[in-house]
């Protein structure tokens, strides 16, 4: 069996590199691709991608929604609220808070439990960061950065830390220079694709870590975006259109059955 498995490993490698190389091409157009994927306004995407405390709750209620509602959630509470500061959320009362997620049409699948989060992180933003979300990631460590994100309640350490992390170096500017610790996020799009490519074995937090670590090196999370988007668009639950799927030709299309549920 010695030589079988040899043989399986070496088509693994040759099979990463070659999706290294098409995820490399995909990952220049990857951010507006996605972005557009969300089905989304110009005015919705310029406010909840240009104002920190907005892009903070977006992160939030991304949780059992699509991601372009959970986007859409911080420009439509602010027009409920008439206008979406730290300040005006923490003196709004709860009660207020939820009733204005939920009525007259729900902004969100959880709508008590929303307002305690953005409370919550208005509460943390006032108290900690004089009232402006944008301190949150003034830091030269992405360690710190981590840790600061966790204390918001909502905040998971396999799937948002990383995917906030991944969008504050793309679109605001961060910059730690080498980001090992910074990985794939534990999403069922990537999962879905890295499973079926052969490059997770199992569907586990440390599988996904260590194929991002395997793709990229110096910064695991290099190619959340395009692999995201290969899911989304191709790679799909049922009946993946592999066809025109750009991976098609190195991926092993593994576990398609065991996979459907992702």
């Amino acid at each position: 069996s010695l030589p079988s498995l040899s043989g399986r490993f070496v088509r693994a490698r040759a099979n990463a590199r070659e999706i290294k190389k098409i995820l490399e091409c995909m990952t220049y157009a990857a951010k507006e691709e996605k972005i557009k994927s969300y089905g989304i306004s110009p005015e919705i995407i310029a406010f909840t991608f240009g104002d920190p405390f907005a892009f903070l709750i977006g992160v939030l209620a991304d949780y059992q929604i699509p991601a372009g509602r959970a986007w859409s959630f911080p420009y439509y509470l602010r027009e409920r609220l008439g206008g979406l500061t730290p300040k005006k959320v923490a003196e709004t009362p709860l009660a207020v808070l939820a009733e204005k997620i939920r009525e007259p049409k729900a902004l969100h699948r959880f709508p008590f439990q929303m307002a305690m989060n953005v409370q919550r992180a208005a509460y943390l933003v006032c108290a900690k960061y004089r009232c402006d979300a944008l301190n949150i990631w003034k830091t030269d460590s992405h360690i710190e950065l981590q840790k600061r994100l966790l204390e918001f309640r909502g905040m998971g350490s396999t799937k948002k830390v990383p995917m906030m992390i991944k969008m504050l170096i793309r679109d605001w500017g961060l910059n730690f220079g080498s980001l090992p610790a910074i990985h794939i996020a534990y999403d069922k799009h990537t999962r879905r694709v890295l499973l079926r490519a052969g490059l997770m074995e199992k569907d586990s937090v440390a599988d996904i870590e260590l194929a991002g670590c395997r793709l990229s090196p110096v910064y695991p999370a290099k190619y959340d975006d395009a692999i995201w988007l290969v899911g989304r668009n191709f790679c799909h639950p049922q009946e993946p259109d592999c066809e025109n799927c750009p991976l098609a030709k190195a991926c092993e299309k593994k576990n398609i059955r065991e996979t459907a549920e992702l």
